[in-house]
Parts: C-alpha cells; sequence; structure tokens
C-alpha cells in the first residue's frame, strides 16, 4: 500500500498505522487512477493525516462542511515556521485541506450539505513576481 508512495519507513509507518487504512486508501487511488503524478500523491496522503488529526476523524460519521471549514481555518492558522506565515501559504493550505477533505468525505459518502447550497468564493492567486492577483468568482448553485 503506502510503501508504493513513501520510501521513508517512518512515513510508510504513520500511514499504515493511521486509523481508516482502507478508507484513505481508496482515495489515494482514486487519485492515482486519475492520473495524479507521485509527488501530488504523497502530499494527498499527508493531507488525510491531517484532516483525520484536525478533525478528530478515526471512524466514519457524518461531517458538515462548516464543520470542514472551521478545521480548514484552524488549520491554516496553526502555529507554523517563519515561512509558511505569509498569506499565500495560508490561502493555499486552507484551500488544500478544504478540498481534500470535501472530496475524502464526498467519496466516502459522509459530507452533509445544507439543502441549498449558496457558494460564494474568491480565490485570489497571488503572483508575487508580477504583483498581480487572479480572482474567480463562483455564484450559487443549487445542492444534487
Amino acid at each position: 500500500m503506502f510503501e508504493q508512495i513513501f520510501k521513508k519507513p517512518s512515513a510508510i509507518k504513520r500511514h499504515m498505522e493511521a486509523s481508516l487504512l482502507e478508507e484513505r486508501w481508496r482515495y489515494v487511488q482514486y487519485w492515482v487512477e486519475n492520473g495524479s503524478v507521485l509527488g501530488a500523491i504523497q502530499r494527498i496522503s499527508q493531507y488525510l493525516l491531517v484532516i483525520m488529526d484536525t478533525m478528530n476523524f478515526s471512524q466514519v460519521r457524518e461531517v458538515h462542511f462548516d464543520e470542514i471549514k472551521e478545521a480548514a481555518d484552524q488549520w491554516a492558522s496553526r502555529s507554523s515556521p517563519r515561512y509558511m506565515k505569509n498569506t499565500i501559504y495560508s490561502i493555499m493550505s486552507k484551500d488544500n485541506f478544504m478540498r481534500n477533505a470535501s472530496r475524502w468525505f464526498d467519496l466516502l459518502g459522509c459530507l452533509r450539505r445544507p439543502p441549498t447550497t449558496h457558494v460564494l468564493k474568491i480565490w485570489t492567486l497571488y503572483n508575487q513576481s508580477h504583483k498581480t492577483s487572479l480572482c474567480i468568482l463562483m455564484l450559487p448553485c443549487e445542492a444534487q
């Protein structure tokens, strides 16, 4: 399983001994089958452990989207090395957390959304070398 992704025995052990082994492996396999590169697979695998730890998710249970958002805020604002405290890193960290948690919980069938979801997201990607921003606006949509 995870020995196919990681080389360090400590990383393999950490992933093999964590709870929800089969559920995490299924999510990782989804990304492998969809052509993700090894580095992305490693980051996704690591994020699953972070998600489980941050959200106290050691067994499959119902998860509400607000819970993911709250945990992502907590993760992105955590105490971390100085280079990780810049705004773009925190935005990306929160986004990666929310994206992986939402997709994984949805795959597990335990993500619960309100009947009507009004989504308004502004994603700002800051390009330091050009001092520009890219904004994408997603308007309200109906949940299935």
